[in-house]
């Protein structure tokens, strides 16, 4: 599924970004002035892929980036965006190379990250294309994934690792609505909704975030599960370090957010909220999607990375505690 041919166009040589995992394509064009730029195409062909494109169109055609704060922005748009057929083309700011993966990097994306709760919180704009930030559990488990997982794996390698996991998975599956009426509960600030490393660009005088299209209200805590959760499932920080890097985006967090806010939240407040997030976020992807993949039940989907069993065991296990800490 590609963009229309004319975009870019022809006389304009255009050199494709890696790094998304979702159909919309991203190109970096020669500017005006010697410089470059983003364009960036938004599919709108699925239901799930048309309310996130126009979610981000709605936030660029808010004024709402003029508001938010400098360590945590998101990148200028320098052009109207545009529409032919099923693709929206939004240009943009070209603030160099996204992606960063060292600890101390990831540390700083966290401590500005509280910039941008600090300036809403508990005052989110009201707009009417506005819904909870990407990440929310949804009311019930997937019928696909419980199927699934009650047929057990037909690959013999993947099925000796999923019978550890099937209790911890079975145990998420059960209590997916208690713990969305847990997320209920939380004070809620304006979260990017898909903050990690691939939509970042760190730099001294902040980070600029890409991909507003899960934007919205959440709980503070639930950007930092999301980016602790997604930077290390596609790979770029170490899996075997996930608790460590939790824990020190937590930590960057919650002490940059006590300089901003006297009622910041304490560190097992935002652990909570985290987990809650992950488990969210585990249940649209991996429960909608890669389980069934693992247990044989569909083909895998091209976009999530290939997985051995240790890495699945540990997966499981991880987020089979965390669906008993916050469902008891």
């Amino acid at each position: 599924m590609a963009p229309p041919s004319i975009w870019p166009a022809p006389s304009s040589p255009a050199a494709p970004l890696s790094g998304g995992t979702t159909p919309n394509r991203v190109y970096r064009i020669p500017a005006g002035g010697g410089g470059t730029a983003v364009v960036k195409f938004l599919t709108l062909r699925t239901p799930e892929m048309r309310a996130q494109g126009e979610r981000e169109l709605a936030f660029y055609g808010s004024g709402l980036p003029a508001r938010l704060p400098q360590r945590c922005r998101a990148p200028r748009l320098l052009a109207v965006p545009s529409r032919k057929g099923d693709w929206v083309r939004l240009t943009l700011e070209d603030t160099g190379p996204t992606r960063p993966r060292t600890l101390r990097s990831l540390a700083r994306c966290a401590a500005d990250l509280a910039h941008l709760h600090a300036a809403f919180w508990d005052r989110i704009p009201e707009e009417p294309w506005m819904l909870p930030a990407g990440g929310r559990v949804p009311p019930e488990p997937a019928p696909e994934a419980v199927t699934a997982l009650a047929a057990g794996a037909s690959d013999p390698r993947t099925a000796t690792a999923l019978a550890e996991a099937h209790r911890p998975l079975a145990r998420l599956l059960e209590r997916l609505e208690r713990l969305r009426r847990e997320c209920a509960d939380d004070v809620e600030t304006l979260a990017h909704g898909d903050y990690w490393s691939a939509n970042l660009t760190a730099r001294r005088a902040g980070t600029i975030a890409f991909d507003w299209s899960d934007v919205g209200p959440s709980a503070a805590g639930e950007d930092l599960g999301v980016m602790a959760w997604t930077t290390v499932w596609f790979g770029v920080y170490p899996w075997r370090s996930f608790e460590r890097l939790q824990e020190t985006l937590i930590e960057a967090y919650r002490t940059e957010l006590g300089h901003l806010r006297p009622d910041a939240p304490g560190a097992a407040a935002l652990r909570a909220a985290a987990e809650r997030a992950i488990l969210g976020r585990f249940h649209r992807w991996a429960l909608v999607e890669e389980l069934p993949a693992l247990l044989g039940a569909r083909p895998r989907c091209a976009r999530w990375p290939r997985r051995g069993a240790a890495f699945l065991r540990w997966w499981a296990a991880a987020l089979g505690g965390m669906a008993d800490r916050w469902s008891r």
